[in-house]
């Protein structure tokens, strides 16, 4: 009588252990190892393991021992090819001895083995993943058949082997993403220590869980910098906003120090905030040191653009002046020549006053379409002159903002008249109706891409007449009304410029 399965040898309980410890033997070792337990558990001269290849139906030799031990190291099974593969495909363990006589081997072809008496065949099924394996169990013809209490106990063999494999790699996966994990927070923290940028991380208790070099650094330093105090502050206010869900961005700037921070907090999804304390104290200084200058040279263009407009009327009133030294009788004449060109100095200094005073704006409903149907219709003449066809395109109603209504008229009064301009006499204008806005497109001459940025720049003008103050006058009207003004243009095709009033509906 064969003696029992579980004989009290402990290497049969270790297939219990569902964590092999794969960091001190590899998988292969650990099968070959219980492999050779199995083989003389049941008495097999050979025995062989193989495993499916992860993402595909292929099964590759894992561990073999005894005559199996002369199989191939590249030696596969696939589904349905010979028994192994038959167990495979049919899910279930196979008893054989002769398998032209089997009831579900009988219509397949297998290659003859004579030194074969017998085998046992057990697919290694996981209830995850489906069959994962198959075990070989044989003995030569010289040997007593398996018979079907020996299959039994192989089938429990079986399952505790495709539950050790599953669980095997299951947890080489987690120690895998463990380490990738472990490799990826390193990696982060070189990068957060490597910041000029402050970061620190918080848990739900607002307790401190994380903080970089330059977040100490901020910390220690509050002594010796009073303004710290205050930033930390608000640095606390914001991560307890950022905690509620809120996503906080903030500038802090210290009147006393000159000193500006920027503040960004934020919740994360496992719970805690994160913030990043960034000093933009240099930045912000080089923005105001850019504006000044930017300020000094549309003075100084604003100056020459004076003095260039002065000039002319100016030199008539001279002339005038001198024809009169010489000419009395001409007087009257040269007096009203004087008056004429004093009276275009007198009309240079509105303008010119009326671009340096302060915009103020009186918000009624607007409606847009109504707006550019009146303003087209008062221009209608002048285009007709020019030879240039004026269209208004949308809905006349419908689309209402609010806006002052003079100075929205003047805004598309002015782009009519630019884009008249750069029509030469031909060509066609459109004043397009939008949702929040409109806009003025034209087929002329286009705008040099070199020159669009100095477009709206105040007496900036590529015509040999004006003051450069029209397309000035448009964008602080737009940006007055809390609005955006943007071009598209392309030489020889066209512009469209698109104004919109930031969405205020009335």
């Amino acid at each position: 009588m064969a003696a029992p399965l579980y004989s009290g040898d402990p290497d049969f309980w270790s297939l219990f252990d569902a964590s092999w410890d794969l960091g001190k033997q590899g998988l292969e070792e650990a099968l070959g190892k219980v492999l050779g337990h199995c083989a003389d558990w049941f008495g097999a001269s050979g025995a062989s393991l193989f495993l499916r290849h992860e993402g595909s139906e292929r099964y590759l030799l894992m561990a073999k021992t005894g005559l199996d031990a002369r199989m191939p190291e590249d030696a596969r099974v696939s589904p349905g090819e010979g028994i192994a593969g038959a167990s495979i495909e049919l899910g279930r363990p196979l008893l054989v001895s002769d398998p032209t006589q089997h009831p579900l081997l009988s219509h397949r072809r297998f290659r003859e083995r004579p030194d074969l008496g017998s085998a046992i065949v057990l697919p290694l099924i996981s209830p995850a993943s489906g069959c994962i394996g198959v075990l070989n169990l044989s003995r030569p013809a010289s040997a007593p058949e398996f018979g079907q209490a020996e299959l039994e106990r192989a089938e429990a063999v079986a399952r505790h082997i495709a539950l050790a494999v599953e669980n095997a790699r299951l947890f080489a996966k987690v120690r895998q993403t463990a380490s990738e994990a472990r490799i990826l927070r390193d990696r982060l923290q070189e990068v957060l220590q490597c910041l000029a940028v402050a970061v620190v991380v918080v848990d739900d208790q607002e307790l401190v869980t994380e903080a970089n070099a330059e977040a100490l650094r901020m910390l220690s330093d509050e002594a010796e910098h009073p303004e710290l105090t205050a930033l930390l502050a608000s640095l606390r206010d914001s991560l307890r906003a950022a905690l509620s869900g809120q996503t906080i961005r903030r500038r802090y700037h210290d009147e006393k120090s000159d000193r500006s921070w920027s503040l960004v907090c934020a919740p994360m999804p496992g719970g805690g905030a994160t913030a990043a304390i960034e000093e933009v104290s240099q930045h912000e200084r080089a923005v105001r040191e850019v504006a000044r200058l930017s300020r000094l040279a549309e003075i100084g263009q604003m100056t020459a653009a004076v003095a260039h407009e002065i000039r002319n009327p100016l030199t008539g009133i001279r002339s005038a002046a001198q024809l009169v030294m010489q000419e009395p009788d001409q007087a009257v004449e040269f007096a009203e020549i004087i008056h004429t060109e004093a009276c275009k100095l007198d009309e240079l200094c509105d303008q010119f006053l009326d671009f340096a005073r302060p915009l103020r704006v009186t918000r009624v409903p607007v409606d847009i379409g109504s707006l550019l149907k009146d303003v087209a219709g008062r221009l209608a003449p002048e285009f007709k002159k020019a030879g240039v066809k004026l269209n208004v395109r949308g809905s006349t109603d419908g689309h209402t903002v609010e806006g002052d209504q003079n100075k929205l008229e003047q805004v598309v009064r002015n782009l009519a008249l630019n884009a008249l301009q750069a029509c030469h006499g031909k060509g066609n204008v459109t004043l397009v109706a939008e949702p929040h806005g409109f806009t003025v497109e034209d087929t002329g001459e286009g705008v040099p891409a070199a020159e669009l940025d100095r477009l709206f720049t105040p007496f900036f003008t590529t015509r040999p007449k004006g003051t450069g103050l029209g397309l000035s006058n448009v964008r602080k009207i737009v940006d007055a009304h809390g609005g955006a003004l943007s071009i598209r243009s392309e030489e020889g095709k066209g512009s469209v410029f698109e104004v919109s009033l930031g969405g205020r509906a009335a």
